[in-house]
């Protein structure tokens, strides 16, 4: 997003694979370009199996500012990205995005609600 913010990993807590689910519990903190610390972020990754060969994911994330308050405003850098492998790809790989709505393509989908993309 050119802010030059970044979310830096600092440590996993605790790891669990378990036959019906796996748990990642991991620390990380958000700094400004200049390093500053702005939030310390503790989080629970959970993959959960599902019935028909589906699974849940469940993304559970505490924020906690580092020094006073803080703004998150809108822009692209967040705590969620997605990585699909290159032949999956929309430029790549000949891909298509598409949401719950039928919406096609970045422009179309990118911040719009949808039950899912």
């Amino acid at each position: 997003d050119g802010s030059g913010a970044r979310i830096r990993h600092r440590r996993i807590e605790h790891i669990e694979d378990a036959a019906d689910h796996t748990l990642v519990i991991s620390e990380a903190v958000w700094i400004d370009k200049t390093g500053r610390p702005l939030l310390h972020e503790r989080r629970h990754t959970i993959a959960k199996a599902l019935p028909r060969n589906e699974w849940l994911l469940v993304l559970d994330l505490e924020l906690a500012p580092a020094t006073g308050p803080v703004i998150i405003d809108r822009a692209s850098f967040g705590p969620v990205g997605v990585r699909v492998a290159k032949g999956m790809g929309v430029h790549h790989g000949g891909g298509l995005l598409r949401n719950s709505d039928g919406a096609q393509g970045e422009a179309d989908i990118f911040r719009r609600r949808a039950a899912s993309t």
